[in-house]
């Protein structure tokens, strides 16, 4: 952010590729993200790199976001049994967002097979991870799922729109 000092990308990134370069994930990740996101050192291919080579390093973040790309094509060739790959390798180090994404993955039959009861494995997911006692209204909400798909499709599933904890 520049609170102490001065903002200077360039010296982040000189910064991050020294720490990246001896093998933190974390500075991986960040190194994709300004190329991904930041105005002036945008450059796709290089977001990729660094989000592949922070996603095989196990970082979560990374992994959602290279997701993304194969999902829309970004840099990568478009390719949604990729994303489903990088999202369930997110979902596994307990990524909230990947959760969704398989969800929404399983109940469209988007890259994996079509599954009203994987979606709901991972919505239960997601709701375990959040300690429990949501309602599907607030997980569909929440998590934007009503632009894909509604309450009502799952009330039969989840009696009266109540999220069932096993």
């Amino acid at each position: 952010k520049g609170i102490i000092i001065n903002k200077d990308i360039s010296k982040a990134i000189y910064w991050l590729d020294k720490a990246a370069s001896k093998g933190d994930e974390t500075a991986m990740f960040y190194l994709g993200e300004i190329y991904d996101q930041v105005e002036d050192y945008q450059d796709i291919c290089k977001a990729v790199y660094w989000y592949r080579k922070a996603a095989e390093a196990g970082d979560s973040d990374a992994q959602y976001n290279l997701a993304i790309c194969y999902e829309h094509g970004d840099g990568v060739e478009k390719d949604f049994s990729k994303a489903v790959y990088w999202w369930k390798k997110a979902a596994a180090n307990e990524s909230f967002e990947a959760m969704r994404a398989l969800a929404i993955c399983h109940f469209n039959g988007w890259g994996v097979e079509c599954s009203i009861d994987l979606a709901n494995y991972w919505l239960r997911k997601v709701a375990t991870l959040q300690k429990g006692g949501l309602t599907m209204s607030h997980i569909l909400k929440e998590y934007r799922f009503v632009e894909t798909f509604t309450i009502e499709q799952f009330g039969k599933t989840y009696n009266n729109s109540k999220l069932i904890m096993k």
